[in-house]
């Protein structure tokens, strides 16, 4: 019916454009309906790709009209108080962005020192061994095996006790009259 209506006048002109089109022309404004139009010259051979083509640049820019006249819309429609809110909700993920990224710059910087002064603890030689050993087989490989290292010969000294520490028995296991304490995982990292 909205092709009849939109296209009635222009039916010589828009007759041998697909189905398709014609509802696709008749969708859009009458002024750019006009400016689609003023592109068939011959009647009977529209150039229906270019039409085509035409059509879906302006649907694509009227879409994209209508979502910023829509953004705008909302941006108005917020109240002083909800633009306040936002605002302030905005303030305070940066505040806890920046927070955070302190706290972790500390942590790494205390790290480093730490780490610092366990070299400044060693002797020169082994320094120096180190240093060789990453010039000729590269500071990640290095690295990655100083992990494994930590990771097989300190971690389970360090585990250990805390899980020696947490066990008690009572010194005679034949008198039953005897309570078991408990252990105190709490302390347990």
């Amino acid at each position: 019916m909205k092709v009849a209506r939109s296209l009635s006048d222009k039916y010589e002109t828009v007759s041998y454009l697909p189905q398709a089109t014609l509802y696709q022309l008749a969708a859009l404004s009458s002024e750019n309906r006009g400016e689609i139009i003023s592109m068939i010259t011959d009647p009977t051979a529209p150039p229906v790709k270019e039409i085509k083509g035409r059509i879906a640049a302006i649907k694509a820019a009227e879409s994209k009209q209508k979502q910023e006249d829509e953004i705008a819309a909302k941006a108005e429609a917020k109240s002083p108080a909800a633009k306040k809110a936002a605002a302030k909700r905005e303030d305070e993920r940066r505040i806890e962005r920046e927070v955070t990224t302190r706290a972790r710059e500390a942590k790494e910087q205390t790290l480093l020192d730490t780490v610092a002064t366990w070299f400044d603890r060693m002797p020169p030689d082994l320094v120096e061994e180190i240093k060789t050993a990453m010039g000729s087989n590269g500071t990640s490989e290095i690295v990655d095996a100083m992990r494994g290292a930590v990771k097989v010969r300190i971690t389970p000294e360090i585990r250990q006790p805390v899980v020696i520490a947490a066990a008690r028995v009572p010194v005679d296991c034949d008198d039953a009259s005897e309570e078991i304490e408990e252990p105190d995982f709490s302390k347990a990292a």
